[in-house]
């Protein structure tokens, strides 16, 4: 179960400083990042809502091995049993990385509602001028809550369904509703993917290179984003699929 300490705000181990021009939420037009890109998405809906012209955007909370034994108890996570920075990627629905924010801490006050509450109070990257009303943010069951603070600012949530007390089993709607959100869901991890691909982020990361994180994964984001073919691209069956 996530442990939160609504006193306590995330807290950045270093900040991103970088010049790149391929990442972040001012590089891309909300009308040239859904999958078009969004023929996918037609007639078919997320939370009973019809996807037209709202942005749709999945969320993940990634995780890079770290050596940092002077902060140990800010990094030590208890779910992996080990000292951990956490990254948090955001990318469109066709795998096109918006932004990376952090690193956060790992310890128990910064699980992912906690740092995606902290990311949108305070506005990072100005990625409040993207995001916009009636937007929809696909998240997994771990940002659940953070739900309060998406619906103040007007966001839309999907995320697979959680059972009810006493029960066993999802209904038809709920399970199918679930798969739905899953299938749209797993382009972020794909994207968590092709970062761990790069050799220095599929290793443990020694302390004293931990304030060039921000800046690699910068790097990676821009490299992943010029050379790689999209996760998910229009179909002419995607008409006849949704249906």
């Amino acid at each position: 179960m996530d442990a939160e300490n609504s006193s306590d705000e995330p807290m950045d181990d270093t900040s991103v400083d970088t010049n790149s021009t391929d990442t972040g939420s001012d590089t891309v037009n909300k009308a040239d990042s859904s999958p078009s890109d969004d023929e996918s998405f037609d007639d078919s809906s997320v939370n009973g809502n019809e996807i037209e012209d709202e942005e749709v955007t999945a969320i993940e909370d990634n995780e890079v091995k770290s050596r940092n034994n002077p902060v140990q108890r800010k990094t030590f996570n208890l779910q992996k049993k080990r000292s951990l920075v956490k990254p948090m990627v955001m990318t469109t629905t066709t795998g096109y990385i918006l932004t990376i924010f952090g690193p956060f801490y790992s310890d128990f006050h910064n699980n992912d509602a906690s740092i995606l509450k902290h990311v949108m109070r305070n506005n990072y990257e100005d990625i409040l001028n993207w995001v916009q009303e009636n937007d929809i943010m696909i998240l997994d069951r771990g940002f659940r809550d953070s739900l309060g603070v998406l619906k103040a600012l007007g966001i839309d949530a999907a995320m697979p369904s959680f059972l009810d007390t006493g029960r066993r089993q999802f209904d038809v709607y709920g399970a199918n509703r679930s798969r739905f959100v899953t299938k749209l869901w797993w382009v972020v991890e794909g994207v968590n993917a092709r970062l761990k691909r790069f050799k220095w982020f599929s290793q443990t990361i020694q302390n004293s290179s931990l304030p060039s994180v921000p800046d690699y994964m910068a790097i990676v984001a821009v490299l992943t984003n010029c050379f790689h073919v999209p996760l998910v691209a229009a179909s002419p069956d995607d008409d006849e699929t949704v249906r």
